[in-house]
């Protein structure tokens, strides 16, 4: 069971993550232009201090803990993390670079184009079967959804297909079924090592996740999944942190039932996160861990 949900997961998750990214970071840094020189160096400079601080945090955890984790660390990961990222926060060190790859490019390329060019560097990442230090497949891999995500942003032309197509709620329907049928496979034959699959699994899941939000009013307007994106940094940095823990401690609360510990890890790992972040505004700490750039002044 766990393996079906992880290989369901896997399948989307990230693509649908870094089709979200290049969405908003399209919106807010390249058709945004009001300050956007200094709007932008303060993002680049917050992802990396993040990425950074949480790095370290985690190694030292994973020190602390050594005798609890799946995989050990050791002085050389926080060395290499300029380089190697560690996991959970490669996709921050990925996100850097699209960052400022794709603000270099968008007013140069236009955004059809740099979704063609990604595929492309996408397909040949794919071909890269030695393992490096680098993290190139991933930077390769995500790119077209990155890219997918700020043409989505900047074409009227699909924004008006989609509005007029998926009116239609049989449409949407389709998709849905397409969506679940290409999940279905994924879950038990594993995820997809084939290029061609794995982008056509992952590009129909996350094309169909936007337009269902974007078309089912009471999931687009829900009070819930709108608090989940206000914190949604504060969660994907920290929920980690809280299903590790939940691995070791919930087992030994005797809380051993699947769909139980499920739940309690959910609630947990989307909460805590947020908890912790109302914690930190109110003793004014909040900007200093996710924001620190805002104590610069950057002249436009």
């Amino acid at each position: 069971m766990l393996q079906v949900i992880y290989n369901c997961m896997y399948a989307f998750h990230m693509p649908l993550f870094f089709f979200l990214s290049g969405l908003l970071f399209c919106k807010a840094y390249c058709m945004n232009t009001k300050n956007v020189k200094s709007r932008f160096s303060k993002q680049c400079l917050n992802i990396v201090w993040i990425y950074l601080i949480f790095s370290v945090v985690q190694w030292c955890f994973k020190m602390y803990f050594a005798d609890s984790v799946n995989k050990s660390f050791s002085v050389s990961d926080l060395e290499l993390i300029p380089v190697k990222p560690m996991k959970p926060y490669w996709y921050l060190y990925v996100l850097f670079f699209y960052y400022i790859i794709y603000h270099l490019c968008y007013k140069k390329i236009r955004t059809d184009i740099l979704v063609i060019v990604s595929f492309i560097i996408g397909i040949a990442g794919s071909f890269i079967t030695i393992k490096l230090i680098f993290p190139v497949y991933e930077l390769t891999y995500y790119a077209v959804f990155f890219a997918l995500g700020m043409y989505y942003a900047d074409s009227e032309i699909i924004k008006a297909l989609t509005a007029k197509i998926f009116n239609k709620y049989i449409y949407l329907l389709i998709l849905v079924l397409i969506s679940i049928s290409a999940l279905a496979y994924t879950a038990y034959n594993g995820l997809a090592s084939n290029y061609p699959v794995k982008f056509l699994t992952a590009f129909i899941c996350t094309v169909t996740t936007i337009l269902v939000f974007e078309n089912i009013i009471m999931l687009g307007r829900n009070k819930f999944f709108e608090l989940c994106g206000r914190y949604s940094l504060e969660i994907y940095v920290i929920h980690c942190f809280i299903t590790a823990g939940n691995r070791v401690i919930l087992p030994k609360l005797g809380i051993t039932y699947f769909a139980l510990a499920f739940i309690i890890n959910l609630i947990m790992a989307i909460f805590i996160p947020i908890l912790i972040s109302l914690v930190l505004k109110k003793l004014k700490l909040y900007k200093i861990v996710y924001k620190p750039a805002s104590y610069l002044k950057i002249r436009e």
